[in-house]
């Protein structure tokens, strides 16, 4: 027996917010109306549509497949009453938003009711497979087949549904942020390329679609830095990609490398406010395309948190100049070459520490119709609207596809946005477009031969996972501070945790593992500090604790105490170093990595420093300290710890 507590969280968003809305107007309903913004009016009619097609589906499912919904009677009957008093209460309203359908031809009445109707048959597989996924099993094929057929249908039928009521279509598909992740990985919920290629394929009906990516796509997996880069535009240009935007981590290998790849791709890479020392542009700054007749100007800005959120040494000689008037420019500029609709493919994000995010640029800069948006990692199920510009943005790593529906009028002025994102948990069940996944094969099966050599073993898990290598000591910070210090001879070492991407379950330890929790090209430097430096740059990492920070220290050769609940830069109580206690004007060696002996994630205190020699990769230090110790077994010796609470570091919250 399936319980509410399954069933809620898929319905409980679209139910709430139809039941909430409706209750504000129950007279005047053209005047209610009219007084809706754009915003208002999408999230209105996106919740009418999805309670109609929710509550058809479930009334489907009852009725003709009672074995398979047995179960979970309770759950879609109720489902049925609240959203049929929904539709009830917010009918009146939706039809008052478009009068002239009352008097449409049953040509027009016929195709969308086709259309609701593929979209039914698609809600009611959706919700067989997340109510009862067993008893689908024996007929998986068969209602896989009944989803890839109905999106199919559903695409071309709303297309010329829109063309019939006197609409142009352009359809946004986007993703940011899926850091290398071009492989499907069922375990961890990211679609992979070849999926988005077919729901891209989908959508794309008379070459009416757009294929976009906000950035942070080259690097991240060993998929990507084997390469660097290389393979993942292979596969974009395979895809069809449109544009993409610079993301901070794509400038990992250097933008030399950067622009390489750029003049390899078939599409535009766009960094409009990237500029180098003679002030002309590295990267790419805009484009339109034709859709139909419809001129679609796109540009892209690159976020300035770039020469702190990947080594400073890949930007040398760069300046990201302001994104503000980088947008007002480009605005002006594509209008001025005819754009009727204006889309700025954003890596700013919503971060609140960010200076210049997208609804910065949303709210000072005029045009710009779409802000397709990467860097934060935030998910907008339906967009949001910052005056007339409606801001999408889908997560990361492929956890959802981002789609983004434009229509226009006759005179190719928009009349209707309307932004969703498409979860992994239905999205996996579209078919793999073959010649995609073809050739992501063919990079997986190359890379192996590399990956699948072992290097070692370990008697217990490392512990690298995000949540805890940014917030306190683990055994795998602990390790490989250690192994910093050995390659080195330093004094100490410290680290920062966001440079950690991933855990080692015990067992055998592979390249590709070493490369996964060290995907970064950087490589250890040794610098000439005086313990006051040090202090200073405990301070700085330990500043946002308890919450996790990607400057979070993992550290080596020394012992280190600090008091959380005390202001940030008063936090360290305690450093012994080699048995004695630190001595702020004595001089030691500490080993770091590149990125941060430059002033990466704000270690600005190690900017100037004497520099005493570079060696190895990170990742190779890493891997030759596993071949060094047979099998290894690092345990946590509370060099790291807040003084107001003990913590068991090795086990996962």
């Amino acid at each position: 027996m399936f319980t509410n507590k399954k069933v809620k969280p898929i319905f409980s968003g679209v139910l709430s917010l139809a039941l909430l809305t409706s209750g504000v107007f129950t007279t005047g309903n053209e005047a209610y109306a009219a007084n809706l913004n754009d915003s208002q009016k999408s999230q209105l009619e996106t919740s009418y549509f999805s309670n109609n097609v929710s509550n058809k589906a479930s009334k489907m499912l009852l009725e003709e497949y009672p074995g398979l919904s047995n179960g979970s009677e309770s759950q879609l009957k109720d489902l049925i009453n609240k959203s049929d008093a929904a539709i009830k209460k917010t009918k009146p309203v939706v039809d008052s938003l478009h009068p002239e359908r009352a008097n449409e031809s049953e040509q027009i009445k016929k195709l969308d009711a086709s259309t609701f109707d593929n979209k039914v048959k698609q809600e009611s597989v959706f919700l067989l497979f997340e109510l009862t996924p067993k008893k689908v099993e024996a007929k998986k094929d068969k209602f896989v087949k009944i989803v890839n057929d109905s999106m199919k249908i559903q695409s071309k039928s709303e297309y010329t549904l829109n063309k019939l009521r006197g609409y142009k279509t352009i359809s946004i598909v986007h993703v940011n942020d899926t850091h290398g992740r071009v492989e499907e990985n069922e375990k961890n919920g990211e679609l992979g390329f070849a999926k988005l290629k077919t729901y891209y394929d989908n959508k794309n009906v008379a070459d009416n679609a757009l294929l976009l990516n906000a950035g942070d796509v080259i690097h991240g997996t060993t998929f990507a830095t084997i390469s660097k880069g290389d393979s993942v535009i292979d596969v974009m240009n395979q895809m069809g990609f449109d544009a993409m935007t610079a993301g901070n981590h794509d400038f990992n290998y250097g933008y030399q490398r950067l622009v390489e790849l750029k003049n390899k791709a078939n599409f535009p890479i766009f960094g409009a406010n990237v500029v180098n020392e003679n002030g002309d542009n590295v990267l790419d700054s805009d484009k339109i395309v034709d859709i139909n007749g419809v001129k679609v100007g796109i540009f892209g800005l690159a976020t300035e948190e770039t020469k702190t959120k990947s080594s400073p040494a890949n930007t040398e000689g760069l300046t990201f100049v302001d994104s503000v008037e980088t947008a007002q420019n480009e605005v002006t500029n594509l209008k001025n070459q005819g754009a009727d609709v204006i889309i700025c493919l954003s890596h700013l994000g919503e971060d609140k520490e960010s200076r210049e995010t997208s609804t910065l640029i949303a709210e000072n800069v005029e045009g710009i119709d779409l802000i397709v948006d990467g860097h934060s990692h935030t998910e907008l199920q339906n967009g949001r609207y910052v005056g007339n510009t409606l801001i999408a943005q889908t997560k990361a790593h492929g956890y959802f596809i981002g789609d983004v529906t434009l229509l226009l009028d006759k005179d190719n002025k928009i009349v209707s946005k309307n932004a969703s994102l498409k979860p992994y948990n239905r999205m996996k069940y579209l078919n793999a477009n073959n010649d995609t996944l073809a050739q992501i094969e063919s990079v997986t099966n190359e890379n192996k031969k590399v990956l699948d050599q072992q290097v070692g073993e370990t008697s217990v898990d490392l512990v690298g996972v995000r949540d805890m290598v940014r917030t306190r000591e683990t055994n795998l910070g602990d390790f490989v501070a250690d192994a910093m210090i050995n390659a080195t001879g330093a004094d100490v070492a410290i680290t920062n945790g966001g440079g950690i991407r991933e855990s080692i379950a015990a067992g055998s330890i592979t390249k590709g593992d070493v490369l996964t929790v060290f995907p970064f090209t950087n490589f250890a430097v040794t610098l000439e500090v005086k313990g006051s430096v040090i202090k200073e740059a405990l301070e700085h990492g330990l500043s946002e604790a308890p919450n996790s920070a990607g400057k979070f220290p993992q550290i080596g050769g020394m012992v280190v105490r600090y008091d959380e609940t005390k202001p940030a830069g008063q936090r360290v109580t305690e450093i012994t170093i080699k048995g004695e206690a630190y001595d702020p004007e004595k001089t030691y060696t500490l080993v770091t990595n590149d990125f941060m002996a430059i002033g990466g994630d704000g270690y600005e205190m190690f900017k100037g420093q004497t520099k005493l020699a570079e060696y190895e990769l990170i990742s190779e230090i890493f891997e030759n300290a596993i071949k060094e110790g047979g099998t290894i077994a690092p345990e946590n010796d509370n060099r790291l710890s807040p003084v107001s609470a003990q913590v068991d570091t090795n086990k996962a919250a």
